[in-house]
This record gives structure tokens, sequence and C-alpha cells, in this order.
């Protein structure tokens, strides 16, 4: 069940099912596991979102849970990867009646800014949120071997945990389909990272 804090400002109602600790495990791919932690806390009037990823050791079955598939795995000697993301509510939209999965539901737009240690800005995103999904873009980066890389990652409560993807697009051939009016497919998008998360002491 998803305990909503009354403190949790109006506009983030709708995300509030995001808001916890998360501990699972994923891939960089192709083939490089990794343990991940994600924290999602409220801070003013918006969200932030830190990642800790640490590469691991070990191998888990599809079918494996979260913590099932996290038990297996082995973390290997490194420094571990934190990201973190700034998540604002730009926009509500209401959605019609007949179109809800649940009552109440509406699409939220939201803008993304992930940070540095320092609060330096290294990327933009904007996103959608309706229900328990997000889908968030970004045309790339501030470093100089992140322009002209987009990416996408999908975030999804699925059974009671989030799953997560992320790929990687080139924004050159993005603005080439952009100017073909159609969307990007499947042969120009690179699969690159995959995560299983459940809330901590789940």
């Amino acid at each position: 069940m998803i305990k909503i804090d009354a403190s949790t400002p109006e506009p983030l109602l709708p995300l509030s099912w995001l808001i916890d600790s998360w501990e699972g495990y994923g891939m960089l791919l192709p083939e490089t596991s990794r343990l991940q932690e994600l924290n999602v806390e409220v801070v003013d009037n918006h969200l932030r979102l830190t990642f800790s990823f640490t590469q691991a050791e070990g191998w888990v079955p599809p079918s494996d849970t979260a913590l099932e598939g996290r038990a297996q795995l082995k973390p290997v000697k490194t420094a571990s990867l934190n990201e973190t993301y700034e998540v604002f509510v730009s926009q509500t939209n209401e959605i019609p009646e007949d179109q809800r999965h649940t009552p109440g539901e509406c699409q939220v737009i939201l803008t993304i800014n992930q940070i540095d240690t320092q609060s330096n800005l290294i990327r933009e995103w904007v996103g959608v949120a309706q229900g328990p999904r997000i889908q968030m873009q970004s045309l790339g980066g501030v470093p100089e071997e992140e322009k002209g890389l987009g990416k996408i990652r999908m975030f999804g409560l699925v059974g009671g945990e989030l799953m997560w993807t992320e790929s990687t697009f080139s924004t050159a051939e993005y603005a080439r389909a952009i100017s073909q009016g159609r969307e990007l497919n499947e042969e120009e998008t690179t699969a690159t990272a995959t995560g299983r998360l459940a809330r901590k002491n789940s």
C-alpha cells in the first residue's frame, strides 16, 4: 500500500507512489551487473532522486524479484557511482474520465535537472507522468562527451516493484526523424541500462 505524507506539496501528490527508499539490482548493458539503490525525497517544492550504482559479480535469473536478485550479487570493491535528479512539476493536465486507469488520475508534465555533487547542471530532461509510470527524455548533456547523445528513461510500478530502463540515441537522428514527421524507430535507439527495485524494509 502506498502511504502519502500529509506534508507532501499538492503538485507532487501524483508522484507520491515514487517517494520512498528503494533497493535492488540491474544491468549496465550489455553485461555488467549492478547493485542499485534509489532514494526519493521531497525537497521544498520538488523531488530529489538519488541513485547509487555499485558494480557487482554474479547472475540473476529474470524471474527473480528485486530482493532475490540483489541477494545473489556480490559487490566489486570499487567506488559507487551516484546520480542526482531534481524533479519539478511544471503542469498538471486532467484526463477524460473514460481514459483513466484509476479515479482522479491525471497527467503531469515534468522538468528534470540532473546535477553533479557540486549541484552543477549536467543534463536537462523533460518528462511525463501518468499513474505509476514516468517517461523522461533528454536531448544532450552539458559535458562535451554528452553533447549529441540523447537519453530516454522509463519508470513503472509493476507488482509493487519499480522497474526502469534507459536507452540512448543520436540527437542528429532524432532531428531527422522529427523532420520526417515520425518517431525514432527501434533500430535508432540503444538499450543501455535496466533496474528492478523494491521498497526498503518491504
